[in-house]
């Protein structure tokens, strides 16, 4: 009895935590403006969104590539990628 307890515990965590990892996949934004842009940047740049380090403008789906970056987003890049962002 305590076996399949266990593993009927088991699945209930596997299928619960699967709906919540396909969900990430459609929360990535699709950037309008990154036609003119190589494709292993493209992918950079969809992955790092996934991840939360980067976010477009949010004004009309624009990523703005060819822009400078700020020390604020600088920041926010480094902190992140070091490690010691609130999770």
């Amino acid at each position: 009895m305590k076996k399949f307890l266990v593993v009927l515990l088991a699945l209930a965590m596997v299928f619960g935590l699967g709906s919540v990892a396909f969900a990430a996949d459609t929360q990535i934004a699709d950037y309008t403006d990154l036609a003119g842009v190589p494709a292993e940047q493209q992918a950079a740049i969809y992955r790092l969104t996934a991840l939360g380090v980067l976010a477009g403008d949010g004004i009309g789906g624009d990523f703005r590539p060819e822009d400078t970056i700020t020390r604020a987003e600088f920041a926010k890049i480094a902190i992140y990628l070091a490690g010691k962002a609130d999770a």
